[in-house]
This record gives structure tokens, C-alpha cells and sequence, in this order.
């Protein structure tokens, strides 16, 4: 059966780890206090401002981008509707012109 060691020598542990590594346990006699409550400041609020307004407009970018890319393909496919009609066009010319 394995050694059971006392909680004693557990939170005595526990304090060396924390301080090995800068971490200081609050004596007994000290009074426990939350940790300070920062208010927003005027600049904290500012920035949050500009970061949502830069997060709206490129918002904006990306559709207006998705729309000039639809249009695009949209010229693209007429272009090319108004090429099969001029060779049709030539074709029916051509085909009338000399009585066939």
C-alpha cells in the first residue's frame, strides 16, 4: 500500500512552488482585498470605438468587394452574350447576301 503523505507537508509544498516562482500567499494577519476595479478610461473607450469602426467598415469593404465581383462576372457573361450575337448576326448577313 503507497505512503500517504499528511496535507501538512502538501500546503507546505504548495507555498514553496508559489514562491519559487514569485507568487506571495497573503499572511494570516493581512486582510484579503479584491483586486482594484479599473474604470474605462476616456482613451480605453476611444480605442474600443475606432477598433469597432474599423471592424464595420471592413465589414463594408468585403461586401462592396463581393459585389464588384458579381457585377464583374455578370459584364463578363453579357460580353460574352453580345459576341455570340454578332456572330450570329454576321452569319444570318452572310447567309441572305448571296441567296443561298
Amino acid at each position: 500500500m503507497p505512503k500517504i503523505r499528511p496535507l501538512s507537508n502538501l500546503n507546505l509544498s504548495l507555498e514553496r512552488f508559489a514562491m519559487c516562482y514569485g507568487h506571495r500567499q497573503p499572511d494570516e494577519d493581512e486582510p484579503r482585498r479584491p483586486p482594484p476595479r479599473r474604470e474605462a478610461s476616456a482613451e480605453a473607450i476611444g480605442v474600443l470605438t475606432l477598433r469597432l469602426r474599423l471592424a464595420e467598415t471592413q465589414a463594408r469593404l468585403a461586401r462592396a468587394r463581393a459585389r464588384e465581383a458579381a457585377l464583374s462576372r455578370r459584364l463578363e457573361e453579357m460580353k460574352r452574350f453580345v459576341s455570340v450575337m454578332d456572330i450570329i448576326e454576321g452569319f444570318l448577313k452572310r447567309r441572305t447576301c448571296c441567296g443561298c
